[in-house]
């Protein structure tokens, strides 16, 4: 964010995506950690999940892709936190755009601690 400032229109919208991305970041690894109890399993998780983080905000604006598959990329969390930041370095951004992605942004953050509370729950038994 510090090499951007400069590009930074709304503050509240940036911080907004920071927050979600480190949100769901360690809530998805709270979710390895939980289900998975072997050291190497966990390192080989984790990779996975770098790549469900990363690519689809790599490739969700690509003007060559298939509008299907540019649909699906947008309903990842990490596509729709991207957007987010973007729209936060752009000036007239309507609630109708940034709405959508806040919204999938939360669901998927709500999704995932949910999913760890009810594995910590259901590991006291």
């Amino acid at each position: 964010m510090a090499l951007f400032s400069g590009y930074i229109v709304n503050w509240i919208m940036a911080l907004a995506a920071f927050l979600g991305y480190a949100l769901l970041a360690v809530g998805l690894g709270l979710v390895v950690g939980s289900f998975i109890k072997s050291t190497k399993q966990i390192g080989l998780w984790m990779v996975v999940l770098l790549l469900f983080l990363a690519i689809p905000p790599l490739f969700y604006m690509e003007s060559n892709l298939k509008a299907g598959i540019r649909m699906i990329l947008t309903w990842f969390p990490s596509s729709a936190l991207a957007s987010l930041f973007r729209y936060s370095c752009s000036i007239g951004v309507t609630p109708a755009q940034f709405l959508p992605n806040l919204a999938i942004a939360l669901v998927s953050i709500a999704a995932v601690f949910g999913l760890v509370i009810w594995k910590v729950r259901r590991s006291d038994r």
